[in-house]
């Protein structure tokens, strides 16, 4: 999986024009209703998911891609952020993370709430930085998933001031 944060609606985009492999980015099904945003989505392999509710299909899909090496995007806050700072994590997202026993790659985006604000119309100018974190793996034997939530946000919150500085 590579998980980040969630500032943009073309995070996704950014992210994958500096990963060196293919990701599927989870993307809310409404998200595809008009036509120009649904062929750049499905150009950029977005997967759309159903939200606030149960989507056993998505879980199906994923398997699949792991098996033929695609990576997983997912954005743990569950939307973009209104005012740049980060959300609380979605419990379905962990458990997620917890039972798939997959790798994690943290990746911890910067100033693209700058550059295109969720209730702006158009794109501004900002440098936009990534931080690729060391991946690592959740454990579901050990830990309660808000202890692992916690964890998540703690991570990210940390990585997120110590590139402030």
């Amino acid at each position: 999986f590579v998980i980040l944060n969630h500032q943009s609606a073309l995070d996704p985009f950014i992210t994958g024009a500096f990963w060196d492999r293919h990701i599927a980015f989870l993307t809310k099904s409404t998200s595809f209703i008009h036509w120009l945003p649904r062929l750049l989505l499905r150009w950029a392999m977005a997967l759309p998911t159903t939200r606030y509710q149960t989507d056993p299909q998505i879980i199906t899909i994923m398997d699949t891609l792991f098996k033929r090496n695609t990576r997983i995007g997912i954005f743990p806050e569950g939307e973009r952020c209104w005012d740049g700072k980060l959300q609380a994590f979605k419990l379905s997202v962990v458990k997620i993370l917890m039972s798939s026993r997959e790798a994690i790659y943290p990746l911890v985006i910067q100033n693209t709430f700058k550059f295109w604000p969720r209730w702006a119309t158009f794109p501004r100018r900002a440098k936009i930085k990534i931080t690729i974190a060391p991946p690592f793996c959740l454990v579901d034997n050990y830990f309660s998933i808000d202890e692992q939530r916690q964890f998540l946000e703690d991570y990210f919150r940390d990585i997120l001031q110590e590139t402030d500085q």
